[in-house]
Formats: C-alpha cells, sequence, structure tokens
C-alpha cells in the first residue's frame, strides 16, 4: 500500500512538470512581459515614406507620393485618397509589438512557419522611403483573434505578434483607396473651360483680367457668377461607385471598354462633355457626363479624367452644365461691384464728365475732375454707380448695319480696382423706343435695357449735374477779417477790429449790424445752393444767367495763408424767386434759394 501511494504521487508529479513544461513551450504562450510597454513593431520614423506595396489576396497595388499627394500607379494609373494612405502609414508606424518567437524557439518546439499562416501569408506591405526599406508579411490570426502573426524582412525568421488592427486597415479591393474626388487635387487657378452638349453649340470660356470671357461660338462676357459655380460644384464633386476597370493599366482593356460607352450614352455624340484648364497644367481634364443609373435617378454614369474610369456621380452635376449660351452669358451691363469702381467717364457729344474716387481723412471721397474740378455729392453719385453697377439686361440683341448708323447718347467707361477698364456705348434703341441698347467693345450683340430700369443721369446729360455738391462756398466764421459787398446803389465795407476778439466790428461809415454779421457769418461757412445749373460755365452762360453783370458782387477776406479771397457773383432771378450765382474763377452756375437772397439783401451797417 505504501508502494502504491509512492507510486502515485510519483506520477502526480510528472503530470504536473510534464503541463507545466507544454504549457511553456505552447506558441500562444504570451510573453508581452518581455517587451517595455509601448515597445513597437518599427522603431524607425515612416513617415518621410514615398512608396508603397501592398500585396493582399488578390490585390496587388503600388502607390507613390508626389508632393504632397499620393498617387496609385498599379494596377491603374490613378489618385489616391492621400488622408488614407496617411491614416495607414501611421497605424503601421504606431502598431505594437506584442510578442515575438525566435527561430530557435520554434526550432525547439518543432514547429514552422506554417504553423503561424504564412504557408499563403494574408498580406505584405513594402516601405520606401528616401534611405530605407521595410517589409513585413502577415500571416493568420492569434487564437485570441485580436493579434496577427508577422514578419519583417530584416528580422530573419523571427514571428512577432502585433495588433489585428493594422492588416484591418489595409483594401481589400483598389476602390477602397482610390481618391473618390471627380477631378483630384486641383492646385492651380482654373484658366479655361470647354463644354460640349448635345443639340447645343460648342463653348469655351477663358479666364482673363478676373473676368471669364466667352470666345466660343461668340465673342462676350461670361457670367463670373455662374462660371465660378459650376467649377466649385465639379471641384467638389465626389465619385459615388466604380463600375470599371477592376484594376488593370491595361490600355488595349480601357480601349475595349469604351467600345461599350454608347450604353451608357458616353460616346461623343451623347455625352455632356467638359474641360478644365488649370494654371501649371498645359493638359487639360475632360469629364463626361452620360444616361441615369438604372434604378437610383439620382446618379448618372460619367467617365474620369483621361477615360480610365467609369462610375457615377451624382445627377447635380448633369442638371447644373449650361444648355447654351444663354445659360452661361453675363447678363450684367458691366462687371464688378460698386466699391471696385475707382473712375467713371461719360462722354456726351463732346464733353466729357469724369468722377475720381480717393481716399480722404473721413474715408471715400468722390471728386469730379471734368469738366471742371469741383467735389462730387458723395451719396448721390455712390447711389448712381451702385444703379450703373446694377443693371442687367432682359435680352440679347444682334447689331445689325442700322444699330451702328445710330449715334449715341452716351460712352461710358468704368475704372476698377486693378487697373481693369469696361467701355460700353449707350443708345435709344432703333426697333423699340422704350428701350436702351449697351454694347461693349468687340461684341456683336447689344444688352438691352428697359427705360424704367435706366438711371436717369445715363440718358439724360443735365442729371449729371444732381452729382455736383452743391456747397458754393465755405468759410470759417472766426477767420472772416473782411466782407464788401456791392451792388444797385449799395457799397458797404466791414471788417474786424485789429487786435480784438469776438465780434467787434468796424466800417467805413455808420456801424457795424452785429445781428446780420452774425447771420451772414453762419451763412457763409456752408453756403449750399438748391441746385446746380451748370459745369464748364463760359462767357455767354455768364451773361445768360446775369452773372456779367451781377445784381450783387460779395467779397470775402480770411486770415488762413491757405484760402485766397473769395468773391460771391449774384445774377438775375430764377424762376423758383431765388437768384443764379456763381463764385468768379470757379466755372461752377448755382441756383440760390430765396431766403438766402432775403439775407444777401440786409445791410451790413447801419447809418
Amino acid at each position: 500500500m505504501h508502494k502504491l501511494r509512492t507510486i502515485i504521487l510519483l506520477l502526480a508529479g510528472i503530470a504536473a512538470c510534464y503541463t507545466v513544461l507544454r504549457l511553456a513551450d505552447s506558441p500562444q504562450w504570451a510573453r508581452r512581459s518581455c517587451f517595455s510597454k509601448g515597445a513597437r513593431l518599427f522603431t524607425d520614423n515612416l513617415s518621410e515614406a514615398d512608396s508603397l506595396v501592398i500585396e493582399r489576396g488578390a490585390l496587388r497595388m503600388a502607390l507613390q507620393r508626389k508632393g504632397g499627394r499620393w498617387l496609385v500607379t498599379q494596377p491603374l494609373a490613378t489618385g489616391a485618397d492621400t488622408a488614407t494612405v496617411l491614416r495607414f502609414i501611421d497605424c503601421l508606424e504606431r502598431a505594437p509589438r506584442l510578442d515575438q518567437l525566435p527561430l530557435h524557439d520554434l526550432r525547439r518546439r518543432g514547429l514552422l512557419h506554417s504553423d503561424f499562416g504564412f504557408t499563403q501569408p494574408s498580406a505584405r506591405v513594402v516601405v520606401r522611403g528616401a534611405l530605407s526599406r521595410h517589409e513585413i508579411i502577415f500571416g493568420g490570426q492569434t487564437p485570441s483573434g485580436d493579434g496577427v502573426y508577422a514578419v519583417l524582412a530584416n528580422a530573419g525568421d523571427m514571428i512577432i505578434v502585433t495588433d489585428l488592427k493594422v492588416i484591418e486597415s489595409l483594401p481589400g479591393s483598389i476602390e477602397e483607396w482610390r481618391d473618390k474626388s471627380l477631378l483630384g487635387d486641383c492646385e492651380g487657378k482654373w484658366t479655361a473651360l470647354e463644354i460640349r452638349r448635345p443639340n447645343a453649340p460648342f463653348m469655351k470660356l477663358v479666364y482673363e483680367n478676373n473676368v471669364w470671357r466667352l470666345i466660343q461660338p461668340i465673342v462676350a462676357r461670361a457670367s463670373t457668377k455662374r462660371v465660378s459655380e459650376l467649377l466649385e460644384l465639379f471641384q467638389g464633386a465626389r465619385i459615388e461607385g466604380f463600375i470599371t476597370p477592376s484594376g488593370t493599366a491595361d490600355d488595349s482593356i480601357a480601349k475595349a471598354d469604351l467600345m461599350g460607352y454608347g450604353f451608357y450614352e458616353l460616346d461623343a455624340d451623347n455625352a455632356i462633355q467638359l474641360q478644365f484648364w488649370e494654371s501649371g497644367s498645359p493638359a487639360g481634364l475632360r469629364v463626361r457626363l452620360g444616361r441615369t443609373v438604372e434604378g437610383n435617378i439620382g446618379l448618372v454614369y460619367a467617365l474620369t479624367p483621361g477615360d480610365n474610369s467609369l462610375v457615377t456621380v451624382t445627377n447635380a452635376l448633369a442638371a447644373a452644365v449650361p444648355s447654351g449660351v444663354g445659360d452661361i452669358r453675363s447678363k450684367r451691363v458691366f462687371d464688378g461691384t460698386t466699391t471696385a469702381v475707382r473712375k467713371v467717364s461719360m462722354q456726351y457729344d463732346n464733353e466729357t464728365i469724369t468722377l475720381l474716387r480717393s481716399e480722404g481723412i473721413s474715408g471715400e471721397e468722390w471728386q469730379i475732375t471734368a469738366p471742371v474740378a469741383l467735389a462730387a455729392d458723395g451719396h448721390n453719385t455712390r447711389r448712381f454707380i451702385s444703379s450703373v453697377m446694377s443693371l442687367r439686361t432682359e435680352m440679347f440683341i444682334e447689331l445689325d448695319e442700322e444699330h451702328y448708323e445710330v449715334e449715341p447718347l452716351c460712352r461710358i467707361e468704368l475704372e476698377l480696382e486693378g487697373g481693369e477698364v469696361q467701355r460700353a456705348k449707350l443708345l435709344q434703341s432703333p426697333a423699340m423706343p422704350t428701350w436702351y441698347e449697351f454694347s461693349h467693345n468687340g461684341s456683336a450683340t447689344a444688352l438691352a435695357v428697359s427705360v424704367s430700369n435706366m438711371p436717369p443721369i445715363l440718358i439724360n446729360r443735365s442729371g449729371v449735374l444732381e452729382l455736383a455738391d452743391r456747397t458754393v462756398m465755405s468759410v470759417a466764421a472766426q477767420s472772416l477779417q473782411r466782407i464788401t459787398v456791392k451792388g444797385e446803389e449799395r457799397d458797404e465795407l466791414v471788417e474786424r477790429k485789429a487786435g480784438t476778439v469776438g465780434d467787434q466790428w468796424v466800417t467805413a461809415t455808420g456801424s457795424a449790424d452785429v445781428e446780420v454779421l452774425q447771420e451772414w457769418a453762419t451763412a457763409l461757412s456752408e453756403l449750399r445752393a438748391t441746385d446746380v445749373v451748370q459745369l464748364g460755365s463760359k462767357a455767354q452762360d455768364l451773361a445768360a444767367y446775369g452773372l456779367d453783370k451781377p445784381w450783387l458782387e460779395v467779397t470775402v477776406d480770411v486770415d488762413s495763408e491757405r484760402t485766397v479771397r473769395q468773391t460771391l457773383l449774384v445774377g438775375r432771378k430764377s424762376a423758383e424767386s431765388g437768384r443764379y450765382a456763381a463764385v468768379r474763377g470757379h466755372d461752377v452756375i448755382y441756383e440760390l434759394a430765396p431766403e438766402i437772397v432775403a439775407m444777401l439783401q440786409r445791410p451790413l451797417t447801419v447809418q
């Protein structure tokens, strides 16, 4: 009995030792404690990689970095989703080293690489940089299901365990990593656009001087807003699905596929075709749009640039393509914004009126520089320019011989910030008396605008007078030194008493009427007219308004070195019971209000 118990104890001990040895030799034995926390699969920095090769099942894909973009080079040449590629490289660089089985351990345990799934590897990845090359082959999953066996090319036959997420981040097909943007990364500015569609004329547009212009089938300005919206829509367009190719760079197969594109209405006779050019790229990007996808009216078939892939995209792209010149031609008479206008010239017969914008102390200021130098009324000028820049045509009219025989009412020239100049002729429509037509230099069509939408200043030269500032004279009251008044049976002179402060005035005869002088001083500080009657007055004009032999002549002297003597000439009565007036040396005729005339009639002295 004693021997039997001894034998049983020995057998139990042997069994326990055998179990411990088997556990120690198991390939699934975790030895994570052998690694420091945070140990990684790669010790090098992979962010500088410039090429990738990925093999997974039947997929073999090669990628190359070009600048900041990643491109697929095999099995076909196309763009890659750069963000997805960078996420994978980051995942690979951060991949943890969970366990490792050296070759001598494998031999001691009698295990082969085939026991870890390397007979038919699940994936292979090669990462190349300027001075480095890393290759990793993935085998099967660990029994726990959260890891995968891997072998590094520079680590001999050592088997390493890493996170299963690494292999899960690999693509299962080329489409998973392809760039889903229809036009790819376009880094330059758009410079030209061609549009072809069935039953519509061929249209070509070019971008010049910050403006889009049609040069085919007519020469005309295009709607910059409309073209910009179209370009933004296509540049942001995403591929919804890939139909073909299924992963081949064979040109003959691509050409064979083209034979069937008529079925998708992507052949030259049926497709909507757009060709985009950008600065720095002589080769344009051509996109074709075809018919609606079966079972999904929200998608249409499309050929990507280079015709290398048949894809599906949103039908909003086809709907946005102009169906004719009228859909993309600018309906604006003038391009630009009100705030961009810096100079306006309007030529009526032989007279030119010019407005010039400048920046003053208080902000934007407008001046009339021709036919005379005069401050412009800022509010009226800005309102006028806004109405001009807001003009829209209501119909396009082809110019004929009759149009060329009509003398224009006005020639308009706008100069915008940046130096762009726009010119147009304005004439009354020969065929429609209540319409006016604008024609731009070099254009064979006119832009018709009804009279109700026309700024009155353009069609009536006298309307320009509304743009002139109505300030006749502006003299600071405290700077007044002498006032001389001459008229019928009137000759007065008053001056501020030297060495005194305030309203102490002296006269040659009698005494100064302080109350009247204060009223005059207030009025002369900003003497405004009710209307500007004429710009650029001549001798005959002065006589017509009674200014050659004025009813009253008021001369003002001040103590400022910057202001010379000013003489106000007051002429005959106007129809509104006021009087016409002018400042000597200034070729502008004003109309003064009756109350101003009444004030000027009051004598400055009392006897």
